[in-house]
């Protein structure tokens, strides 16, 4: 059974507060350790993937707003610093909804759609970015006739 956080504790609150990584009680710059201790339910990575120079090391199955999910902590491969967490849904059916969310919650932000090599389409929502405040990105993958195969929402700290 999936772990449930309190709406209380939001997992990407997706507000301009450059101090919290926005989910649980996590902050930006947090070594993998200090995150384990307050999400206690999240498991090290050995073989974990990169994004942008950041390297998985721990992830944990969790819902956010009724949307079930894996998240994905990355994080700065020589300080161990938290960099960036990703969330991917668990069920495709829901990309649609999620979206609606993120939309309704920070408006429409930077919307861009490409094509896939072998068919299907890339959707990427964006916000944030300078001036101290979180980047936010949504993107879903889509089949030739529209229906979602995948969508990953994700969070990094700002740039400085």
């Amino acid at each position: 059974m999936r772990r449930l956080i309190a709406a209380a504790i939001a997992l990407m609150a997706f507000a301009a507060t450059p101090a919290y990584a926005d989910w649980g009680d996590t902050r930006w710059g947090m070594t993998p350790e200090q995150v384990l201790k307050v999400i206690p339910f999240a498991t090290p990575v050995t073989a974990g993937s990169e994004i942008g120079g950041l390297r998985q090391m721990l992830s944990a199955e969790m819902t956010h707003e009724g949307f079930d999910g894996t998240a994905e902590f990355y994080f700065d491969p020589a300080t161990r610093a938290l960099g960036a967490m990703r969330f991917k849904l668990e069920d495709p059916k829901q990309c649609n909804g999620y979206a609606n969310y993120l939309v309704g919650n920070f408006g429409e932000g930077e919307r861009t759609t490409e094509p896939l090599r072998d068919g299907g389409t890339m959707i990427t929502l964006k916000w944030g970015g300078f001036g101290g405040i979180d980047r936010y990105y949504f993107s879903e993958l889509t089949f030739d006739n529209g229906a979602a195969f995948m969508c990953v929402a994700m969070v990094k700290a700002p740039l400085k």
